[in-house]
């Protein structure tokens, strides 16, 4: 397909280029669609060696996860800015890309030259999208897999662009708005006679509570998000703790309506008010509950301090390592936030957090019982001991996620064990976290560079609790690598219930340190940890 380019059209392309270069698109897309690149890979089934194009790459969301995967990437945009911005993310991550400045109505490729094409919120702002579309097919092979993630009509952004068009200038002739390509039926019209089965999706996410004040503040006034999306902030008036209190009262009844576990050391019958009351409580973290030897499970303390604060999701930072086998303190500082302590010493705290998460699609149970049988830490496991994951731990949670054929994630079949099971049967959060944890290290571990002598250990854990996770029945578990950002690496993971619903997911943070930690690299997975100092 041809189109003569008139000069309305390439005066909008010169907006658009000088709109995508202006601000700091990298920290907004790490703020609102990093994960959604990650998810696009996952499900383009992505295995090495796969050449894959990323359309409209940007700062690379989807290119450095592909490259991770172990796929040979060429990022394409139409913004030098953001080529360089990839690049620079690509070196940090350790990964090598291909980056071309190009238009997706015309790709500067011969045709079927590429496996796998994929593009995440990117193609759909190429304003002609017939001609894009035929050009995304032209350069895929036959039985290739196309991928895109777009907004929808529907959505907060959609509604945003209906909002915002009555007041822009006349899109020129043949143009098309965004959108559209997050319209079943509009892709399937686009389609029509190409030979591509066309698949539509629609997936749902919310807007992350705790926005980058960079990001914040791109537009001037700072940005809230709420049921609908970002909203101007106001400043609290004298009914700002009474809403805040009001909510807390609503999410306690919602708990005791879904029967979600309550918080550690508060009577089930206390409520919310017990819950705001408790400043302070000592514990002890046995060595029953450690990851590395001598050091609590990380995603158990984030779970003991999610429970501390009484909410669904939360984001917990581990600041130091949490020895085992000492008195340590839960303390509540605020009615928002939760400590622990040694001492003097803040080992980590918690927040409740609105946690943007794109799930990949669950495997079916077969598919995950084979691949636990895959589990490598079975044959190899830097600490055997660990709570979740480690095969000689005599009570642990017994996880043990392998690689999915044909899938860049791992899975597990798991039966959380009736003896860490509370009242009803259900796990507490504490262990329902935990459980979240060693998946994503595993994610990164079966899909990092075998020769990376990165070593990391967790430093954020969000988690998002939906369902009870009930000990005795059948679930299955997930971990997907998410990518690399200079020394960080990030990862995601779920547990999905006997019927296939999402009980709780979550994303880490790991940093990358020096000497000890969890080895990513298979090279090094037999190399004894150096005890922390």
């Amino acid at each position: 397909m041809t189109m003569t380019m008139t000069a309305e059209m390439e005066q909008l392309k010169a907006a658009h280029r000088a709109t995508w270069a202006a601000g700091d698109y990298a920290a907004v897309a790490d703020a609102f669609v990093l994960d959604v690149g990650a998810t696009a890979v996952a499900h383009a089934a992505i295995e090495p060696g796969t050449a894959v194009l990323d359309v409209a790459a940007g700062s690379g969301n989807a290119a450095i996860p592909a490259a991770l995967a172990g796929a040979r990437v060429t990022g394409l945009d139409l913004v030098p800015d953001l080529l360089a911005a990839g690049a620079e993310r690509a070196r940090r991550a350790g990964v090598e890309i291909d980056w071309v400045e190009g238009d997706a109505e015309a790709l500067p490729f011969p045709g079927e030259r590429f496996d796998t094409v994929l593009s995440v919120l990117g193609v759909q702002f190429a304003p002609r999208h017939e001609l894009t579309a035929s050009e995304l097919v032209r350069v895929t092979r036959p039985g290739g897999t196309i991928v895109l993630a777009c907004w929808t009509p529907s959505g907060f952004i959609g509604q945003l662009f209906k909002t915002m068009s009555p007041h822009l200038p006349k899109p020129p002739a043949g143009a098309s708005a965004p959108p559209l390509w997050g319209d079943k039926d509009h892709v399937r019209a686009l389609l029509a006679g190409t030979g591509v089965e066309a698949c539509v999706r629609d997936a749902h996410g919310a807007l992350p509570r705790r926005i980058p004040g960079r990001v914040r503040r791109l537009h001037g006034r700072p940005l809230r998000p709420g049921a609908q999306g970002a909203r101007p902030a106001r400043r609290s008036g004298p009914l700002g703790g009474a809403a805040s209190r009001a909510r807390r009262a609503v999410r306690a009844r919602e708990r005791e309506r879904r029967g979600l576990p309550r918080p550690l050391g508060v009577p089930a019958h206390a409520g919310t008010q017990a819950e705001l009351r408790m400043r302070s409580r000592e514990l002890v973290i046995d060595a029953a509950h450690v990851g590395l030897p001598e050091i609590a499970h990380g995603g158990y303390v984030a779970g003991i301090l999610t429970a501390a604060l009484g909410v669904d999701s939360s984001r917990v930072r581990l600041r130091r390592p949490v020895p085992s086998g000492r008195l340590l303190r839960v303390e509540r500082p605020d009615a928002g936030g939760v400590e622990l302590h040694d001492g003097a010493d803040l080992l980590a705290d918690g927040v409740e957090a609105d946690v943007l998460l794109h799930v990949p699609d669950a495997v079916d149970p077969g598919e995950a019982l084979a691949a636990a049988r895959r589990f490598p830490g079975m044959a190899h496991h830097p600490f055997p001991g660990c709570l979740c994951c480690g095969p000689e731990h005599p009570r642990g949670l017994r996880v043990f996620p392998g690689p999915v054929s044909g899938r860049g994630i791992v899975a597990a079949h798991w039966v959380p064990p009736g003896r860490h099971a509370a009242d009803g049967g259900a796990l507490p959060p504490e262990l329902v976290c935990a459980a979240l944890d060693c998946p994503q290290l595993w994610a990164l571990m079966v899909h990092a560079p075998a020769t990376t002598s990165d070593r990391v250990v967790t430093t954020v854990l969000e988690t998002r609790l939906e369902r009870p996770v009930t000990a005795g029945e059948p679930h299955v578990v997930i971990g997907w690598p998410i990518g690399r950002d200079g020394r960080r690496w990030l990862a995601g993971a779920a547990i999905f219930g006997p019927d296939g619903a999402l009980c709780a997911a979550g994303r880490q943070t790991a940093a990358v340190v020096g000497g000890w930690g969890v080895p990513l690299g298979r090279d090094h997975w037999e190399t004894p940890p150096v005890a922390a100092a």
